[in-house]
């Protein structure tokens, strides 16, 4: 079958003509066409040809990866190579001038020319291009033009008619030029590569043969019909990879070239913002005048303690098996995952609710120290290391098996916190030592919103710098009054900033902990939640207050170096085929346990790596590291929410079937649990699929954010992001070692 050909003449016949046209029309045309479009554009028509012609046609009616193959080859290399040859002048040059004759009259019509301006529009082709390929794969759709040529035929114009669509507006055609500049035109690109991830991993992890016409047709050609099905969307997803990703880059590189050369980049200006506009959201807009109220705060503090506590005597009273217990399943599973998509979405919101914070508060009504944090430990040195050490702590030691070892974790933090701010002024711990206060601070770099001013002219008048300082005990903000005078009344003393942030000269949310004690001391209720331009935010480099300039952070930038890659070596070391490297390596070693071997490994990818690969890309240069590293961070960011969403996910009932245990222990009726359901579940068939889409968004984001902030510099980095996507695309994709089944 294989060697079959299906020639059809009048297609051959056809593409014969359009060549000859081509070729013909192409002689005295000026030297923008080149052979090499003459080339591509023959090349494009071979390439019709073979997907209509060749024994791919014929395999196409028994099995669907050749269909797919053709698919690929119609709309993702000949739609491609035909527009690289900007066809247009000359097929209609080279058509015998009967044909000009009748053509010519018809395409300079007003009606033809209004249709064909909203039929070449992106939006359009866009649509269409999508429509074509999720309308087509429709299971009944897909049957009947297998099962009837003519339908085959109209399904292969459709494929190649949007392809063309979707390729003029990307390549530009002379003398075409599409509506929309570049960089809108690389958004559509990646729109439609995000959509043909998502269809390639419904073909892939669907479980099941969508198209049942082939149960009985594949084993002619030795094919397991669900095998053959997951070639099918690897074949589809390669070519999109290949294919969109690079014109992607190209379109990028054309707007680069085409804008002006980058020069020194101040600060990005503070746009003044209407009163709903700086909310950002509706759901920040309702929020607010709760979160600025000082003992809604308390309130929340207190009650995430109480869970806290809760949490921590089950570790040490209740049952070891951290499936059945609140400290097995209640901070791994739930609170980590929820934790790390919050911060992309909300920013570092959630340390607000710290619930670390609600007994340092009770201290610090007692205790008010003013010894400064000792000057050689004010930098991240100290965070980026003890993040590394629970990192390589985490993985060796299986910290989320033992509820034990949990609560000490959270009793030793607690202490931590309360000797570290009983001895020194300021939010010491927050700032210098906290670990999860560094991976919020950090990560919330890519989120979309954060705490800053609403009117940068209110704050140029201002002397008093409240944000800071604190509110007087006769001066604060009342929740909704104007901005423009302080509202008097008799109130306790507000606390300012202990981070010593001045909002005026705060970007980004490095180091802001969310405690929203600046939008409450403010008296002009001019501090807010924003929304933020992620891209453009991670590429700027102004002076930040407490800070100062991230291209000068070296300490900064291993430590957003070590989040990133450690988000990548935390997954990696939680799959099947690596978890059974390390037991194999730790037996060749002669340890009986695998401990040592994730230690140091974590420990050599999590910090040696980024240090070693981070400094090649940079050749020496501190700037470039520092902005390289930066740029990172929203892969390693969706590489940590798309693995503990994993467990999040998969292990979602175990929390509810240990709150029903732990209810019961304490003669409260939930129920009985059903631990059957809650340990262990089945990833359901949407959940890769969704992975692989958030990794790419990762990628898309932390690529433009690379190439806004490097420009040329950014190619090594550029490689560094793609070979991290690759990395998360195996792992997600992988089976999971049953020891994380519950996080």
């Amino acid at each position: 079958m294989l060697a079959a050909w299906t020639i059809d003449p009048w297609t051959t016949l056809l593409l014969a003509l359009l060549a000859i046209a081509y070729l013909r029309g192409r002689v005295g045309l000026p030297r923008r066409f080149t052979r090499v479009r003459a080339a591509a554009f023959l090349g494009g028509l071979a390439t019709l040809w073979i997907a209509l012609c060749s024994p791919v046609d014929l395999a196409a009616r028994y099995a669907l990866w050749p269909h797919m193959l053709q698919h690929v080859l119609l709309s993702l290399v000949a739609a491609p190579l035909i527009v690289l040859g900007m066809p247009g002048i000359p097929l209609l040059r080279g058509a015998p001038r009967w044909l000009r004759d009748l053509v010519g009259p018809f395409l300079g019509s007003l009606a033809v020319r209004r249709g064909l301006r909203v039929l070449t529009h992106p939006l359009t082709a866009g649509i269409l291009f999508s429509l074509a390929m999720w309308v087509w794969h429709l299971p009944r759709l897909y049957q009947l033009a297998i099962e009837d040529p003519f339908w085959h035929t109209i399904e292969h114009a459709c494929f190649l008619g949007t392809a063309m669509l979707l390729w003029w507006n990307a390549l530009e055609p002379w003398p075409f030029r599409s509506a929309w500049a570049p960089l809108p035109r690389v958004l559509l690109l990646l729109a439609i590569d995000l959509q043909n991830t998502v269809f390639c991993g419904i073909l892939a992890f669907a479980g099941r043969t969508i198209y049942p016409i082939y149960e009985a047709t594949t084993p002619i050609l030795g094919i397991d019909p669900l095998l053959d099905q997951q070639a099918a969307a690897g074949i589809m997803w390669f070519a999109s990879q290949a294919v969109l990703l690079p014109a992607a880059g190209l379109l990028v590189v054309a707007a680069v070239r085409g804008g002006r050369t980058r020069a020194a980049e101040p600060a990005p200006p503070r746009r003044r913002r209407s009163r709903f506009a700086d909310r950002g959201a509706l759901a920040a807009w309702l929020l607010l005048p709760a979160l600025r109220s000082r003992r809604v705060r308390t309130g929340i503090r207190w009650a995430t303690f109480i869970a806290m506590a809760l949490v921590i005597l089950d570790g040490w009273f209740g049952p070891q098996e951290a499936p059945a217990n609140l400290a097995g399943t209640l901070p791994w599973t739930h609170g980590r995952g929820l934790l790390v998509i919050g911060i992309l979405l909300a920013g570092n919101i959630a340390c607000m609710g710290c619930p670390f914070m609600a007994p340092r508060g009770l201290m610090r009504r007692f205790v008010a120290p003013t010894r400064p944090f000792p000057r050689v430990l004010r930098s991240k040195w100290l965070a980026a290391g003890l993040v590394a050490l629970w990192l390589a702590c985490y993985e060796a030691f299986g910290l989320w098996a033992s509820p034990m070892a949990t609560a000490w974790i959270l009793v030793g933090y607690v202490v931590a916190l309360l000797v570290v701010d009983a001895l020194f002024a300021g939010a010491s711990f927050c700032k210098w030592v906290c670990p999860l206060g560094q991976l919020h601070g950090s990560l919330a770099e890519a989120a979309p919103v954060e705490v800053a001013v609403a009117d940068p002219a209110i704050c140029a008048g201002c002397t008093t710098m409240e944000c800071i300082r604190g509110a007087p005990a006769a001066v604060a903000s009342t929740p909704g009054a104007g901005r423009s005078l302080p509202v008097l009344r008799t109130v306790a003393a507000i606390p300012g900033c202990e981070l010593h942030l001045a909002q005026p000269r705060k970007h980004g949310n490095s180091d802001c902990t969310f405690c929203m004690d600046c939008a409450h001391a403010c008296p002009h209720d001019n501090v807010t939640i924003v929304p933020r331009r992620v891209i453009e935010d991670l590429a700027a480099d102004p002076q930040r207050s407490g800070v100062g300039r991230l291209s000068t952070r070296l300490d900064l930038a291993v430590l957003m170096g070590v989040l990133t890659f450690g988000a990548f070596a935390n997954a990696v070391g939680m799959t099947t085929p690596i978890a059974a490297w390390m037991r194999r390596t730790a037996a060749s070693l002669g340890l009986e346990a695998p401990t040592l071997v994730a230690f140091v490994g974590t420990l050599l990818a999590a910090a040696a790596l980024p240090l070693l690969l981070g400094g090649l890309a940079a050749a020496g240069s501190r700037e470039r590291f520092c902005r390289g590293m930066r740029g990172l961070l929203p892969l390693g960011g969706t590489m940590w929410a798309v693995h503990f969403g994993f467990h999040l996910v998969t292990g979602f009932a175990a929390g509810w079937a240990a709150i029903q245990r732990a209810a019961g222990d304490l003669g409260i009726p939930l129920g009985e649990p059903q631990w059957a359901a809650a340990c262990c579940a089945a990833p359901p068939a949407w959940l890769v699929p969704a992975e692989l889409v958030a990794l790419q968004v990762g990628a898309i984001v932390a690529g433009a954010a690379l190439w806004r902030s490097l420009r040329q510099d950014a190619w090594p980095w550029l490689a560094i992001a793609i070979a991290l996507t690759l990395l998360g695309f195996w792992t997600v994709q992988v089976p999971m070692d049953m020891r994380g089944a519950v996080g």
